[in-house]
């Protein structure tokens, strides 16, 4: 049953996200953060809520903000963290596919039933040598390669509604999710999980050394990778109906996540999907 008292807010990032983990991994300085169990990134509710506080207090002033994500007698929401939907891999077939697997599938086929109401047809079991592509697919059934790893097509996943998490048919986004339909791939959970570990950018940070001398790096998810998150009202009926609303008038087409607003990193395009399934 779905909840009139939630919304979730999707995440297509059109720039890198920077979103460091506050650990060190190796030589990689500020390691993007990512999930204890799956090792998948993750925005974590902190530095979304973080970056949504900035976003509203520039457009609907600090008072507007402290309302809906806190003070000292707390806010009006609860957001929790931001979970990936989408990836893009390099592939020999298109510039990138937008992949995901059937474990994602589950996890947002649960997220949206208790929350918006929409229904996400159940993901098939994806071999590891394969790709489970969408009805809309345009690149044949020739086996192609998705990074460095040899898949063979499979139809058909009816991806349509996992679509209606994209941003909206608006500006440069229209007709959008036909094109990431028609490059919309799954694969196996074990694929997946060796993707989004090995495929993120690495670069040397700059004036920073190691304790020997060598350069350090950070990381940080590419540009086209799309992630979601359930946003909940707090309190009472009449008061959570407030907070939802106040949020959806107060939020912007773009919101800057994480770190370095220097390089131009973390701009996402949004995207809100209402309990009656509508959209802002």
């Amino acid at each position: 049953m779905m909840s009139t008292d939630s919304v979730v807010l999707s995440l297509y990032f059109e720039t890198p996200l920077h979103a460091p983990s506050g650990s060190v991994v190796g030589t990689i300085e500020q390691p993007v953060q990512r999930e204890r169990t799956t090792q998948w990134p993750v925005i974590y509710a902190s530095t979304l809520e973080s970056s949504l506080r900035t976003s509203f207090m520039q457009t609907a002033g600090e008072q507007a903000a402290k309302a809906l994500f806190g003070d000292d007698n707390g806010g009006g929401l609860s957001i929790s963290d931001a979970r990936l939907l989408l990836f893009p891999v390099r592939s020999s077939a298109a510039p990138f596919l937008w992949l995901t697997c059937p474990a994602v599938v589950s996890r947002l086929r649960r997220d949206l039933g208790r929350t918006v109401g929409i229904q996400i047809p159940p993901a098939p079991s994806v071999k590891t040598d394969e790709i489970v592509t969408s009805q809309a697919w345009s690149h044949g059934d020739s086996p192609l390669a998705a990074d460095d790893i040899v898949l063979k097509p499979r139809a058909g996943y009816d991806a349509s509604k996992l679509m209606a998490l994209l941003p909206s048919d608006s500006s440069a986004y229209d007709v959008f999710a036909k094109e990431v339909e028609a490059s919309f791939g799954l694969v196996s959970d074990e694929v997946f999980g060796f993707l989004v570990r090995t495929g993120t950018e690495v670069r040397v940070i700059d004036g920073v050394l190691g304790d020997e001398g060598n350069p350090c790096y950070d990381e940080a998810i590419p540009a086209d990778s799309l992630f979601y998150v359930p946003i909940i009202g707090i309190g009472t009926k009449e008061a959570k109906a407030t907070a939802l609303t106040r949020f959806a008038e107060g939020c912007g087409t773009h919101v800057r996540v994480g770190n370095g607003e220097p390089i131009g990193r973390g701009w996402a395009r949004t995207r809100l999907l209402k309990a009656e399934g509508s959209a802002q």
